[in-house]
């Protein structure tokens, strides 16, 4: 749980989820780095790239609905400022993210079905 520090979203052609989940990761890192933040907690809803770092901490996809609404902003933009393979960053909240936002902020549990 936490407040807006920053974010953003990209536009980017991949050739599967492990691709995608890795540029996020490095745009991410990179986005840190020009922040100046020096003490980080990542966390990541793909066990495939959790496995290949271990560094990175595993954590259901309901726990990370800010990031996979950007993930999906980003995809399905037609957004002209928002470039393929750059990140449009976001120094305040998104709209389209509030609500999440604000239920990750007061604690909020979501849940999913998983079909057997």
């Amino acid at each position: 749980m936490g407040d807006w520090v920053t974010g953003f979203t990209c536009k980017v052609r991949v050739k599967n989820a492990l691709h995608a989940e890795s540029l996020a990761l490095l745009h991410g890192l990179n986005l840190a780095k020009s922040k100046n933040m020096k003490c980080l907690m990542v966390e990541t809803d793909s066990q495939l790239l959790q496995m290949e770092c271990q560094l990175l901490k595993h954590i259901p996809r309901e726990a990370n609905r800010v990031a996979d609404i950007l993930a999906v902003h980003g995809r399905k933009s037609m957004d002209p400022d928002i470039d393929r393979n750059q990140p449009y960053i976001f120094d305040a909240s998104p709209s389209f993210v509030t609500k999440e936002l604000d239920r990750d902020t007061m604690g909020t549990v979501t849940y999913r079905l998983v079909p057997d």
